[in-house]
């Protein structure tokens, strides 16, 4: 990443921590149009991305926040392709959808919030069945994301008897790309399958998790480029299960598929982190240290506090083979400026998980953060 890039990064981000501290309502709409302005200036989604969503969630502005998406979809290469086969106009509530989904997120939004947001989700699209179907996915995203295993089972079992209805009256729900649009499912049934899979791993299910992914696999060759519908996530969150169940040949192919369109990607950090895992538990700690160098800087600038967490905790085992000077020096000077040695930032990044850790269980009521730390 250029030395220019740093600099416009890391004034998009005094910009959102000066708008994070002014009180004035009108103030803080305009340092965020400032942020969110000069990240399109410079052409880059994931600043783009940083400003928007920095600065809208981690204040719960909801409005601001799916202001910022409508602006941002175009960028989307899945925007332009539902689009370009069904027109802009039906996706009107997408934009507040992509929101929603990140909330749970960050630690700061609490639980009542985040279930009022999914109720105005709800009033938005009670009278369409294709966007009343969307909003039960979000909702067993959350519910996923958050470590509900009760709620994420209840949103499971009504989606996937609806799919079972529809299936009657159509072609199979996986095979046919205009249903899956029509169900608020883009491109095809690949996203609702990855959902139900990390619905499997939270309850402990894996042998039925396992019998999902070798569907999944056969689904992904064809949606790897679409952002929503690759498998990113679940090919990293289903490494250790693999592992631990026996299957280590199926676990370095899913690896090798999943690390390959993770890389560079801020919004998918939680992944990177698991594949930095796997990596040390296969004994390559320098590729582990190497893939965590590569996306350090962006834990920093493009990462919300559900995924920065995951990929440091799954790189602090490896201690001074990741946190060394090459560590530091992958970082822009901006950021570094606080670490006097690498000793400093992995000390710094302990803190921040054991931080996260607390903050997350507290907001979620159970233990799930915590046990990443004590595995």
């Amino acid at each position: 990443m250029s030395e220019d890039r740093w600099e416009t990064s890391a004034r998009i981000s005094e910009l959102i921590d000066d708008a994070f501290n002014e009180s004035n309502h009108h103030q803080r709409a305009r340092l965020y149009r400032q942020a969110l302005a000069l990240a399109y200036q410079h052409g880059d989604e994931e600043l783009t991305q940083r400003a928007a969503f920095m600065f809208a969630l981690m204040n719960s502005s909801l409005g601001y926040a799916e202001e910022a998406m409508r602006a941002y979809l175009p960028h989307v290469k899945e925007h332009q392709i539902v689009n370009q086969m069904f027109g802009a106009d039906r996706y009107e509530v997408w934009p507040y959808i992509k929101v929603v989904e990140h909330l749970p997120e960050f630690p700061g939004i609490n639980a009542e919030r985040i279930e009022r947001y999914v109720a105005n989700l709800s009033e938005r699209v009670q009278e369409r069945f294709s966007w009343r179907l969307a909003e039960w996915n979000t909702r067993l995203q959350i519910a996923n994301t958050m470590g509900d295993a009760v709620s994420a089972r209840r949103w499971l079992d009504l989606r996937e008897r609806e799919d079972r209805e529809l299936a009657r009256k159509a072609k199979p729900f996986e095979d046919n790309q205009e249903l899956a649009m029509e169900t608020g499912s883009p491109i095809c049934g690949a996203r609702s399958r990855q959902m139900a899979i990390e619905t499997l791993l939270l309850e402990g299910e894996y042998e039925a998790a396992f019998e999902k992914l070798e569907r999944l696999r056969t689904m992904a060759g064809s949606c790897m480029n679409i952002c929503r519908s690759a498998p990113h996530r679940i090919f990293g969150l289903i490494l250790r299960p693999l592992r631990e169940n026996g299957k280590l040949d199926l676990a370095e192919e899913i690896h090798q598929r999943g690390v390959a369109i993770v890389q560079g990607n801020g919004g998918q950090l939680r992944a990177v982190g698991e594949h930095i895992q796997h990596l040390a538990v296969t004994d390559r700690p320098e590729a582990a240290a190497k893939l965590f160098h590569d996306h350090l800087a962006i834990s920093f600038t493009s990462a919300t506090p559900y995924h920065q967490f995951h990929f440091l905790a799954h790189a602090l085992p490896l201690g001074e083979t990741a946190f060394n000077q090459v560590a530091l020096e992958a970082l822009p000077r901006e950021i570094r400026r606080p670490f006097t040695a690498p000793a400093a930032l992995q000390s710094w990044a302990e803190e921040r998980v054991q931080l996260l850790a607390r903050q997350f269980d507290a907001r979620n009521g159970n233990a799930m953060f915590a046990d990443v730390l004590n595995r």
